[in-house]
This record gives structure tokens, C-alpha cells and sequence, in this order.
């Protein structure tokens, strides 16, 4: 049994029309039409790694292109239609959506945000899609060292925030590289255990620490993994600076 009632009343089930697309891909595009402020105001923009002849295309074409690739690259990774799409853009926490909550030692943690896709097989259980523009930090290391977190918190929030289902897999979709992260619920692996439940485990333990160390006003200066940004207004006078390539 999944929530389809109740994805009716925090999600937005899409009627938007794409002259792109057809069918089943139909219904799962309007909603990546949020998309659109990442080009929002331009009148083209260059494009690199698509495959494609020119690389100057007119906004609206590249946001048609983008949403076509994403829609059939999510659908060819199940090519026995398993899944469907249930849900998108999904608000736990906000305009009166019930938050994500964590236990901790320090008090109860709130979470608030937004699934941007979530989709349902045949025994009611969960698929959480989560879009990135980017298409960096998306690996198991990354969630392992603590450095990317939004996918299993997203599922969990499917799940205990608002009352979807059972998420049973979940994975970031490249949107600018029509293609899924290396990082799946299902097959995830950690000291605690495999698969979604040791990946949850995980999220929340950094996520406890961050919010305590938060609470207990301790913010330890900590340089980034690749080094400084030399951006950082710091950089002249912090004795942390490191700068990348070093």
C-alpha cells in the first residue's frame, strides 16, 4: 500500500505539456520544469558533452533537450516499467508539511525541504530521484565521508515525513549528463550494514553531530577536502588556508 492520497496532497502531480514528449515520458516531465531557473532570462547558452552538432542553442531548446534526456534516461534504466512515477516536488517541513524529524541526544532535529521525485513500483515500495545541474560529489565516498547527504535524507522523508512508503532505492540524476550517480540506495554499503537503511543510518549520525556541534556554538575551522577556494575572503590571513592543487 503506498500514499497516493497523500502524495496528492503535498506533491504536485504535473498536466503540463510538452510538444517533446509522448506517452508515459509526458507525465513525468512537467514538473521538471522548475528547472528553468537555472536559464531563466538567457537568450542561449553554450553547450559541451551532449552530442550534439552546434553548440549555441536558444534557451528554451536547451531546457526542452534537457528535460527530453532526463525523462527517457530515467525511464531506460527501467526497461521492464517497474516503476512509475508517484509524486514530485514533494515539501516536507514548510507551508504546514510535517517535517522531518530526528532523534538525537541533544533534542529532536527538524528537517525541511523538497523531493523533487518520487516513484512507486507494483508492492507500494519507493524510488526517490533526486536532480542535480551538477554532476560532482554524487559517489558513495562522498555520502560515506559525509559530504553529500540529500538522497537519503530525501528518502527518508518519502518515508517518515510524509507517509509515501517503503524506499527500497534512490539515486542523484545528472541532469546536464543524462545519466544517474554511481551512488544507489539499494546498493549502498557501509561498516553498519547495506542497502537504503545503512546509508539512512549514516545521513543521520552526521547530521546529529552537525546540529549538536550547532547547538554547542562549536564551529572548528575545517578546510575542504580539494583545498581552499581562492575566492575565500579569509585566505590572507587564515592559518587553515590551503590552497587547491596542494
Amino acid at each position: 500500500m503506498h500514499g497516493g492520497g497523500r502524495a496528492s496532497e503535498m506533491c504536485q502531480v504535473p498536466v503540463s505539456i510538452l510538444t517533446v514528449l509522448t506517452g508515459k515520458y509526458f507525465f513525468a516531465a512537467g514538473h521538471l520544469l522548475s528547472s528553468a531557473w537555472a536559464i531563466d532570462g538567457l537568450q542561449s547558452i553554450s553547450l559541451r558533452g551532449l552530442g550534439l552538432v552546434t553548440e549555441l542553442l536558444p534557451a528554451r531548446l536547451l531546457l526542452a533537450y534537457v528535460l527530453a534526456a532526463a525523462v527517457q534516461g530515467i525511464a531506460d534504466l527501467d526497461p521492464d516499467g517497474g516503476w512509475r512515477p508517484l509524486a514530485f516536488e514533494c515539501k516536507f517541513g514548510p507551508e504546514g508539511q510535517p517535517p522531518l524529524r530526528l532523534l538525537s541526544q541533544g533534542g529532536e532535529i527538524r528537517l525541511h525541504g523538497i523531493v523533487d521525485r518520487v516513484d512507486v513500483n507494483s508492492l507500494g515500495e519507493l524510488q526517490v530521484i533526486d536532480y542535480k545541474l551538477g554532476g560532482s560529489h554524487l559517489t558513495p565516498k562522498d555520502l560515506i565521508e559525509g559530504q553529500r547527504l540529500q538522497l537519503p535524507t530525501y528518502a527518508m522523508a518519502a518515508s517518515q515525513a510524509l507517509g509515501l512508503g517503503d524506499p527500497v532505492e534512490g539515486f542523484y540524476w545528472k541532469l546536464f549528463q543524462a545519466a544517474p550517480s554511481s551512488l544507489k540506495l539499494s546498493s549502498f554499503y557501509y561498516d553498519g550494514g547495506p542497502g537504503p537503511q545503512a546509508a539512512f543510518s549514516l545521513a543521520s549520525s552526521y547530521m546529529e553531530a552537525t546540529v549538536s556541534a550547532i547547538r554547542r556554538e562549536a564551529f572548528s575551522p575545517l578546510a575542504s577536502r580539494d583545498g581552499c577556494p581562492d575566492w575565500c575572503t579569509a585566505a590572507a590571513w587564515c592559518w587553515h588556508y590551503q590552497a587547491r592543487g596542494y
